[in-house]
C-alpha cells in the first residue's frame, strides 16, 4: 500500500473531524486542503497555471528584475 491511501484518508478525516466539532459544538470549523500546489508538470503561464505557481512566477520575475514590487 502506498502513501496516497494514508494522504486520502487523513485529508478525509479531517474534513470529517469538523462537521462533527461544528454539529455537535457548535463551532465554525473549516477545513483548508490545497490541491497539489505545484510540481514538475504544473504549468507556471499566467494564463493557465493555478494561483501559487503563477505566484511563484510573479515572485521570481520581479526578483530577477531587481523590482521591488510585484504585480498581482
Amino acid at each position: 500500500m502506498n502513501n496516497r491511501v494514508f494522504v486520502r484518508n487523513a485529508k478525509i478525516a479531517g474534513l470529517k473531524m469538523c462537521q462533527y466539532y461544528n454539529k455537535q459544538l457548535c463551532t465554525r470549523y473549516v477545513s483548508v486542503m490545497p490541491a497539489n500546489l505545484y510540481g514538475t508538470n504544473d504549468k507556471f503561464d499566467l494564463k493557465n497555471s493555478h494561483i501559487l505557481p503563477a505566484l511563484i512566477r510573479k515572485m521570481h520575475e520581479a526578483k530577477v528584475k531587481e523590482s521591488p514590487t510585484a504585480e498581482i
